[in-house]
């Protein structure tokens, strides 16, 4: 069976550290401007803390430490993308939204990114790449339990 990619569908692009990525549009709940972000003691390396999003405690993850970029300091003109990641509401750090676009050409995860399972793929999107962000796997082992109990304890 083919996945949801495959057989087509929209993606929502963003910026980070200069790089282009992506993240199906169906799991994006909304897009914010960005705002404090409040550590969250004992959460993954990942997880760059957490945000009051509707009145719920949101943890908000930074992509640029999975996939190796180099880090930046937070700007006003930044946003946080507000997606599920299973059951779960997460917010994602992002330099800028270009906007949503239809899938392109679809390349496998593990021929660009082996062992990095997290990926869903790159998408070539008018010429350009698009790493993709696999939304049900949004967390390495461990990081999951880490945040549960870091989120308890908030």
């Amino acid at each position: 069976m083919k996945s949801d990619l495959e057989m087509g569908g929209q993606l929502l692009l963003f910026s980070l550290s200069g790089f282009r990525c992506a993240v199906p549009l169906k799991f994006v709940a909304r897009i914010i401007p960005a705002v404090a972000i409040l550590p969250l003691p004992g959460a993954p390396e990942i997880v760059e803390g957490a945000i009051n999003f509707s009145g719920k405690i949101v943890p908000v993850v930074n992509l640029r430490k999975r996939l190796f970029l180099e880090e930046k300091r937070a700007e006003l003109s930044d946003r946080i993308v507000m997606a599920h990641a299973g059951e779960r509401l997460i917010g994602i750090c992002a330099d800028s939204v270009e906007g949503v676009e239809e899938c392109g050409t679809i390349t496998a995860s593990e021929s660009i990114f082996p062992g990095l399972e997290l990926v869903s793929g790159v998408a070539k999107i008018d010429g350009k790449l698009a790493i993709i962000q696999d939304m049900e796997k949004c967390f390495m082992p461990g990081e999951e339990e880490a945040l549960d109990a870091a989120m308890e304890g908030a």
